[in-house]
């Protein structure tokens, strides 16, 4: 895990980050583990996103600039963390990670938390957001 350096290219190597869920943070650990074990390099990577409702209940995708072939079986996807998770082919000429192609799918991967006392349902790639008491003190005020 990392965060990107400010104004440059480089990284900033951490294992965790307290502005995110605790279910992030495993999940995060036990991707990058299980990908440590993969037979890929690092430039075939592009992004994991991870994602959490409320309740902790996480969700992942892995874009990927290389269609690789069973990078995680079902079987490996069933022991994370996770309620469900992608690996997605993103574009390799395109900077920003976007869907080019669903590769895999494992589980469910739509999250879902209450609003004011309306049920959302949200996509792990879908803008939503995700401090839930700023965003329904920000709906109030509007």
């Amino acid at each position: 895990m990392a965060f990107f350096k400010r104004g440059g290219k480089g990284k900033v190597i951490v294992d965790g980050t307290s502005l995110a869920h605790p279910s992030i943070n495993k999940l995060a650990i036990e991707i990058r583990n299980l990908l440590r074990t993969k037979p890929i390099v690092a430039r075939q990577l592009k992004t994991l996103l991870i994602r959490s409702d409320q309740q902790g209940n996480a969700v992942w995708q892995l874009y990927v600039k290389d269609k690789i072939e069973n990078l995680i079986s079902d079987d490996e996807a069933k022991l994370l963390s996770a309620a469900g998770g992608e690996i997605i082919y993103s574009d390799p000429k395109s900077p920003a990670s976007r869907i080019t192609e669903r590769l895999n799918k494992f589980g469910d991967t739509t999250l879902s938390d209450t609003i004011l006392g309306v049920a959302f349902n949200y996509a792990c790639e879908g803008f939503f957001q995700v401090n839930i008491p700023v965003y329904e003190k920000a709906l109030r005020a509007i």
